[in-house]
């Protein structure tokens, strides 16, 4: 007869691991959340996974237990509770009694003893044990009816350790997996173990002699070794490590288990507290036994049952393979009934060139079917007929039926090398996630679907395995891809519902519709374009680099008086701090620094400092560029970038594949290197089209500062402006370094610059630098107020946010740490501004792309560098482009100071003038 489970809750433990595993999540008010979200996601997930009957929560006492009695250097060595975990805490109890389950502390005994009595007083009821916990401690309880559910790889992952599964760990059982604590130690609880004996030594004594007891007893008859005399030097600190290590099974305590019952709890204050904290997308896995809700507070419309039937479905997403002109026709009548389609393309990247292998569709009204539609895959019989596919295809592009995606550039990119158009999009997950998250990367949507919609998927590397035994999607049987495929498009529509109202709830459903949505095609065209490259150019920068690089390197040997490898960040410092004797710098883990900071400030104290920075930037250069780009051109002749749209969190674009957005401007090398990407051929020129210091405009319009609002207005020089204002002096006695000072200092605010900061830019004095900074934000008194207001609101919020409403959370901004602290106090000043330049930048290639389009020109947009714009012209529209794209991107956005916009022309990247300046170009 199957047995009712009893769950026991290590809950220090899983707060804990939650605490240090999870990242720094905050909700909207600035609160840190994420001990109490993983704490409660872990709740959720036991409960579904294994619907226990009872359930008691176990918590630490304050002050001491009888272990820290025995022996003072219990846990002695562990750190203070940090304050936002320590802040936490109560939440956790909270949630756990609103989910009616009842909590033990008992003074004197930690939460392991009140586990490991509870646990032995159940079984002897005849009741299952569960055991959740972060700590494997609790492995010595596992018996043949109570098992240990752990957390590993932070929270990410579980195991269930049952007896044979201690066995496979340890290749002994349970009980004696404290005699293994007692020999070996454990350093995070302080336990001594004995000296000198590790895991490998600890398992072959207790595998051959069994417990503690037994190995001590058997030591004198042990061979001389160094095993047996440190058995015998350290017998008693074994003996005490393993009382230490015991937890205590006969504890008094009450055990009334009717009271530990899972029954009825209130919906409604549960609901209260996960709104308060934002856990809406918890709300979908609370526990079965919750009791029936009202009609209000039932799951929100359609689109809520569908996240139930996904959660509820024994049997899965039933997906149907077309394979036949009947079947396409159908399931295409079928999804055009519907109020929205799901659709995810199973392609082989990269995704621009076509290697569609399959494509998925779900009807957003039903996420229980779904249908395949097999393209290219490599198995016998695989693909389908173009008769099949048609119906498909020509849905794809009927703009009237409208489309959930995730990627959309990906699916833009694979069909268009098909000559299939997509349209119809209205909703693209993947932005909708970047928008609304609070973490530093986006999450897949296998974990989107387990934290919006409580639904457990695998992975594409799980499905396609990872190393020497992973398959390529195209190798995917066709049955094996259509069951996963089928199941991940019939996400799409639960994952629409919920990141769809996180949009509304945010304010960004305009950033998504209006910017970030209309952008990917923009840069789908971009990456499918690329730009041309001069591969000869390329040869001759090489072999000048190799040439200039072996000669710093026998300067730099002479030097030395001996060779080394300069690229060893040891050999480096052991010339540099020890045979030469310059000030070291810091300490890293692995030995004295050699980082470019570190190195620029040494720059003066010898000669070989700058050759060692030359011969880094040089190599870089060699190796990422000039050696690289060669072998990325195509076919074409062309390079194509990837614009990566959803990875930096102040909004701004990437590129990758190479990345051409950090190719040098201000170096000789950098311009030589911009010199070799070139206009396609002599009946095309390339056009650049720069905003002028659209950051500092930004500054102005943010703050209102009626020096720089009006300088900008009047179109002076804000440096120099900038320059006569901290000096005292009239514009026209600005002198260049004056000017200079003055420009670090007019970007460096944006950033958090600090009187170190511009000593070590400008070569000032750190005295004067503090001096030039402090008369600087006396002058622009608004300036140093707006950027106080913002530190305040980002440390009472938790977040900053762009003129657009785009937000960036700010998890450390009160962290105890002064040195986070201030670096997260930088992030939140520089967001706004940056932001809302790459904001403006988006909307500006909108207005461009449209522009061109209207206009009917040929000219291509084929790059986005931070402010710039890089086109390629046919030399008879050149004319026309200069007023166009001011236009453009003049009016991307109304600010209070113009947005003024360089147009430059040329017949490369390096060599480019201002249009107004250049004549005859067309032909």
């Amino acid at each position: 007869m199957a047995r009712d489970t009893l769950l026991l809750i290590d809950g220090h433990a899983l707060v804990y691991r939650a605490f240090f595993a999870m990242p720094a999540l905050s909700n909207s008010r600035g609160e840190m959340t994420n001990a109490v979200f993983g704490y409660t996601s872990m709740l959720l997930k036991v409960f579904g996974e294994h619907s226990p009957t009872y359930a008691i929560a176990c918590f630490d006492p304050p002050g001491p237990t009888f272990r820290h009695t025995e022996f003072a250097d219990y846990k002695a060595q562990r750190p203070s509770m940090p304050d936002e975990l320590r802040r936490q805490l109560p939440i956790c109890r909270e949630i756990t009694e609103a989910l009616n389950i009842p909590m033990i502390e008992l003074p004197g005994f930690e939460a392991d003893d009140v586990i490991g009595t509870l646990s032995r007083r159940a079984e002897e009821s005849g009741l299952d044990v569960l055991i959740l916990t972060g700590d494997l401690d609790a492995l010595q309880l596992v018996t043949e009816h109570v098992s240990v559910y752990a957390t590993r790889r932070g929270i990410t992952e579980t195991i269930v350790y049952d007896v044979p599964k201690v066995w496979e760990r340890y290749g002994f059982p349970p009980a004696q997996v404290v005699d293994f604590k007692a020999l070996q130690g454990d350093v995070s609880d302080n336990i001594p173990g004995v000296p000198g004996i590790g895991e490998k030594t600890a398992k072959a004594l207790i595998q051959e002699y069994g417990p503690l007891e037994s190995i001590l007893a058997a030591v004198p008859s042990m061979k001389e070794g160094k095993v047996k005399r440190l058995l015998t030097e350290h017998a008693d600190q074994a003996a005490l490590s393993k009382r230490m290590a015991t937890i205590v099974v006969d504890v008094d305590v009450p055990f009334e288990i009717e009271k530990a019952r899972l029954s009825d709890y209130d919906v409604e204050r549960v609901k209260a507290l996960f709104d308060h904290l934002e856990f809406r997308s918890l709300m979908s896995r609370l526990p079965k036994y919750r009791k029936a809700e009202s009609a209000s507070a039932a799951a929100d419309g359609a689109a809520g049952q569908i996240m139930l039937q996904l959660q509820d479905a024994a049997a899965g997403v039933d997906v149907t393979v077309v394979r036949s002109a009947a079947h396409a026709d159908d399931a295409v009548r079928r999804l055009r009934s519907a109020s929205g389609v799901a659709v995810r393309t199973v392609v082989e990247e990269p995704a621009r060139r076509g290697r569609v292998v399959g494509l998925a569709l779900a009807s957003l009204d039903d996420a229980m079917s779904a249908w395949y539609v097999p393209v290219e895959h490599e198995d016998d019989g695989g693909a389908v007929g173009g008769d099949v596919l048609a119906p498909f295809t020509t849905l794809l592009g009927d703009v009237a039926v409208l489309k959930t995606v995730y990627d959309l550039k990906r699916d833009l990119l694979a069909w268009r090398a098909r000559d299939v158009p997509v349209s119809g999009v209205d909703t693209d997950l993947l932005l909708c996630a970047y928008l609304v998250n609070t973490r530093a990367r986006v999450p897949g949507l296998p974990l989107l679907a387990e934290e919006l919609c409580g639904v457990r998927m695998d992975t594409e590397e799980a499905l396609l395995g990872s190393g020497r035994n992973a398959r390529r999607i195209a190798q995917l049987g066709v049955d094996e891809a259509a069951a996963y495929f089928g199941r991940w498009v019939a996400m799409l529509g639960p994952l629409r519902v919920a990141l769809r109202r996180q949009l509304d709830e945010f304010s960004m459903r305009t950033l998504h519709d209006d910017m970030e949505l209309p952008l990917v095609p923009i840069l789908a065209e971009m990456e499918v374009c690329g730009i041309a490259v001069d591969t000869a150019q390329l040869q001759v920068l090489s072999r000048e680099l190799h040439e200039r690089i072996v000669a710093i390197e026998s300067e730099v040997h002479d030097i030395a008086g001996h060779t080394f490898n300069i690229g060893s960040t040891q050999q480096l410092a052991t010339v540099l701090y020890d045979d030469l004797g310059l000030a070291m710098g810091r300490r890293t883990k692995t030995g004295r620094s050699t980082d470019a900071d570190t190195l620029e400030s040494l720059r003066g104290e010898h000669p070989v400092v700058d050759l060692v920075l030359e011969w880094r930037q040089l190599t870089k250069l060699k190796g990422t560029y000039v050696d690289a780009l060669p072998l990325l051109v195509e076919g074409d002749g062309r390079v194509h970038t990837s614009f990566n749209q959803t990875v930096a969190t102040t909004g701004r674009l990437s590129s990758s594949d190479p990345n051409l957005q950090n190719v040098p401007v201000r170096t000789d090398w950098g311009q030589r290197i911009r010199r070799t990407f070139v206009a396609d051929d002599r009946e095309h020129v390339l056009i650049s089209a720069d905003y002028s210091q659209i950051e500092l405009r930004v500054l102005a319009h943010v703050t209102n500062d009626t020096d720089l609002v009006e300088a900008f207005r009047r179109g002076e020089d804000i440096h120099t402006r900038t320059a006569a204002e901290v000096c005292g002096v009239e514009p026209a006695a600005v002198t260049p370094e004056m000017r200079r000072n003055a420009k670090v200092v007019n970007f460096g605010v944006l950033y958090g610059l600090s009187d170190f900061g511009l000593a070590r830019d400008t070569g000032m004095s750190k005295e004067d630098a503090r001096g030039f900074i402090t008369t600087y934000f006396e002058k622009f008194a608004a300036v140093a107020n707006y950027l106080e207001q913002i530190r305040n609101f980002a440390r009472e919020w938790g977040y900053v946010e762009t003129l657009f409403g785009r937000r960036r959370y700010i998890p450390d901004i009160r962290a105890a740490n002064q040195g986070i602290r201030r670096a997260a106090e930088r992030m939140a000043v520089n967001m706004p501004i940056q932001g809302t330049a790459a904001d403006i930048m988006k909307l500006a290639m909108i207005r461009t792309d449209r522009q061109l389009h209207d206009a009917g020109l040929r000219t291509r947009l084929m790059l986005q560098v931070h402010d710039e714009l890089v086109l390629e012209a046919p030399r008879a529209e050149v004319d026309e482009l200069a007023p166009l794209l001011r236009t453009a991107m003049g009016e991307a956005a109304t600010l209070t100071v113009p947005l003024d916009v360089d147009v430059k022309v040329g017949e490369n990247w390096g060599d480019m003038k201002l249009l107004a300046t250049v004549a005859g170009m067309a032909r």
